[in-house]
């Protein structure tokens, strides 16, 4: 699961939202596309995402999504991997590569390529779940595949693969968000800061007790715990609350993010160029 989803699970088994006084139902999905299909179709009120999924959503045209707070930034978490016998990234033009298509891993594969002077028209992108692609990989279905954790973790320690591109190599672009849909916002504004409350208290206790947690999360994930805490404190820069004002503050620092995967969405042929896309950010009224 990803880091807003973490909080989040952290959050309702200390029973910090029954302590805010709100009342949350978290449906937990293991590809964040499918999170992305069932915000689209009216099933979720929110999602805990990235902001390439914002920006998808959002090009749909279906539902107006914002991001309403920062979680964590990927610092080589997400992951290009492939056997040890292909030794670049030039290797995989005309090959199959495993992805979730219109999601994270699409994008991490078209930067991936665009830093190697390719394109997505290089490879074959193949549609595939997350839990499929080590089975993938040793079938020899695909040349390579983008995960992220926790499938990422025990995949990325296995010595058959290594990783040829991470999201170290794009710094501040695979940016963990919660977002909700703005009629959400408007109508349900003081449960969305009661459930900020007990998000903010999850990430408290994170920071004063990181072992404790991250073995928690570890044993949700079905991964080993060591390998997950070391993937969660090298991999991520959490983002705490005190600094949610550097990124939704006046200075709006997030946008540059916004800005940076939306023109990277639509060199890639990932989204289209719809007025008012980027204009995604709602910061939550204190």
């Amino acid at each position: 699961m990803f880091p807003p989803g973490e909080l989040a699970m952290m959050a309702q088994e200390a029973g910090f939202f029954r302590d805010a006084g709100v009342d949350i139902r978290l449906v937990e999905f293991e590809d964040l596309s499918d999170a992305q299909r069932a915000f689209e179709q009216g099933k979720l009120d929110g999602l805990a995402a990235t902001l390439v999924e914002v920006l998808v959503t959002r090009n749909s045209g279906l539902r107006d999504l914002r991001a309403v707070r920062v979680i964590a930034v990927s610092e080589g978490a997400d992951l290009l991997l492939a056997p040890r016998a292909v030794g670049s990234m030039a290797e995989l033009r005309g090959r199959r590569v495993g992805v979730e298509i219109a999601s994270l891993g699409h994008y991490v594969l078209a930067r991936a390529l665009h830093k190697a002077g390719l394109s997505l028209s290089d490879v074959t992108p193949v549609t595939m779940a997350q839990h499929a692609m080590e089975g993938a990989l040793l079938a020899g279905e695909v040349a390579a595949v983008v995960t992220y954790p926790p499938r990422s973790i025990a995949l990325r320690t296995d010595p058959r693969w290594h990783a040829l591109f991470t999201s170290r190599e794009i710094p501040r672009e695979v940016v963990h968000v919660y977002a909700f849909d703005a009629q959400a916002i408007a109508r349900r504004l003081g449960e969305l800061q009661a459930f900020f409350r007990a998000i903010d208290r999850a990430y408290h206790r994170l920071s004063a007790e990181p072992l404790t947690s991250c073995r928690a999360m570890a044993a949700r994930g079905h991964v080993d715990a060591e390998l997950f805490c070391a993937s969660m404190r090298e991999g991520l820069r959490w983002i705490p609350p005190s600094d949610q004002g550097d990124y939704l503050g006046p200075a709006m620092a997030l946008q540059a993010s916004v800005d940076t995967v939306q023109r990277e969405l639509a060199r890639s042929g990932l989204i289209g160029a719809r007025p008012g896309l980027g204009d995604c950010l709602e910061p939550l009224q204190s």
